[in-house]
């Protein structure tokens, strides 16, 4: 039994530096009547845990193995620690998020760009604002990585590229979910998953967007989704592609973009499926891969229409569902065509519509075949293409009809073979 003896705080309220914790968000406690760690085999009192080991080993022969380590575990979620300061600053966080207060910044402290409308009530975000926007490339002090052509104006980013792209994997220091097979090399990651997928309802701080419904879990989708939905043409800022007309709101996008479509076969690195013969350009996508088709089915957390049976694995699958089959028609937001009378609710069905009927010839990027002579407009076309042509038997992921013993190597051949074969049988 550990010789240190705490008593548990009922409610963050009946802490004695509760006052100090409200007002500011480091532990610069103006209070410096500590609680005293008293021994209890003699009247030695001390405000350092240091001194009072010490003292219990030389008077009382106590030795470091009979210490016993003790965790502050919070009562009202599943965060635990073994310092107790950490522990008083996540209850007060904790309890701030329960009861939806709002630290509130003094508003004539906010610090704006003097070359832009932007600010932030912090004086380094500005400071880095200014390097990514408004300095040239010569006046840019650049942080070149060391083992390939990556080059960056902060610091902290070449760090990131350093962990993410060279780092030996026994080097690496993984971050796994307590909850799941989730993990990650950056604890800032490993907190947004909590945060989306395992914190309780009471406890999320919801982003709300002030010109419509919409609300997220994170604050950077939020910017985004104003960004796309909300900000007037003339405050788009474009990101252009060099190397074709492609543009974009999203500089993350861009860079996909690039990745994707403009990178030397020399200069691509795949992502690989360690379970299949799949590989990606982009993480993302083997992400997605692996979490449709490998994942355990204990681990698979489900996206479930209310409104009708389905589901799906993905959330972006089954907002496209709601979107396509339960929006009332004055919710449904159309993507119409400037140059014909189509129109489409989907974004990506508007962009596959203009490169097919729109373009100019010689402006068309073609999709092509590395294997044979094919070539399309859309991507989707031509891995449709290299599925139903190229790819041996044993790769192939096949559809199946849960009605007859039909079979499909394209989703889409199997849709229309049950709306076909299926569901037109059974309204005659």
């Amino acid at each position: 039994m550990s010789i240190l003896e705490y008593s548990k705080i009922a409610s963050v309220e009946d802490c004695k530096i509760w006052t100090n914790f409200t007002q500011w968000s480091l532990f610069n406690c103006e209070n410096s009547n500590l609680e005293l760690y008293q021994c209890k085999h003699c009247n030695f009192q001390t405000e350092l845990t240091l001194l009072w080991k010490k003292h219990t080993r030389e008077h009382h022969g106590f030795k470091k193995t009979e210490y016993v380590v003790r965790n502050y575990i919070c009562k009202k979620c599943a965060f635990e620690t073994h310092f107790s300061m950490k522990y008083l600053r996540h209850t007060c966080r904790c309890s701030r998020r329960r009861e939806n207060t709002k630290i509130v910044v003094n508003p004539n402290k906010k610090h704006k760009c003097d070359q832009c409308d932007f600010y932030s009530d912090y004086k380094h975000v500005i400071n880095a604002h200014k390097i990514s926007r408004h300095l040239t490339d010569t006046e840019a002090c650049w942080y070149k990585c060391d083992h390939c052509p990556y080059k960056t104006k902060h610091r902290r980013y070449l760090n990131i590229h350093m962990k993410s792209q060279h780092l030996n994997e026994q080097d690496i220091k993984w971050y796994d979910c307590s909850h799941c097979s989730f993990r990650t090399k950056y604890l800032q990651n490993l907190n947004i998953h909590i945060n989306a997928r395992h914190l309780d309802e009471d406890y999320v701080k919801w982003y709300e967007c002030k010109m419509c419904s919409y609300r997220t879990k994170q604050q950077s989708n939020l910017a985004s989704h104003v960004k796309v939905h909300h900000l007037k043409q003339q405050q788009i800022k474009w990101h252009e592609c060099q190397k074709c007309p492609f543009k974009t709101k999203h500089r993350s996008t861009l860079k996909r973009h690039v990745i994707t479509h403009h990178l030397d076969e020399k200069e691509i690195k795949w992502h690989e499926c360690q379970k299949c013969p799949f590989k990606s350009k982009v993480k993302s996508s083997l992400i997605r891969h692996i979490n449709g088709l490998h994942m355990d089915e204990q681990d698979i957390k489900w996206f479930e229409c209310d409104k009708c049976p389905y589901k799906s694995k993905h959330l972006s699958n089954f907002k496209a569902h709601n979107k396509a089959r339960h929006l009332d028609k004055g919710e449904i937001k159309w993507y119409e065509c400037q140059k014909c009378s189509f129109k489409t609710k989907y974004t990506t069905n508007l962009k596959n519509h203009v490169n097919v009927h729109h373009v100019d010839k010689e402006d068309i990027r073609w999709f092509e075949c590395k294997k044979c002579s094919y070539r399309g407009k859309q991507r989707s076309n031509l891995i449709n293409h290299i599925k139903m042509n190229h790819l041996n038997e044993e790769d192939v992921k096949w559809y199946e009809c849960e009605k007859c013993t039909y079979r499909a190597k394209v989703k889409s051949s199997l849709k229309r073979h049950v709306k076909a074969r299926h569901v037109n049988n059974q309204t005659e």
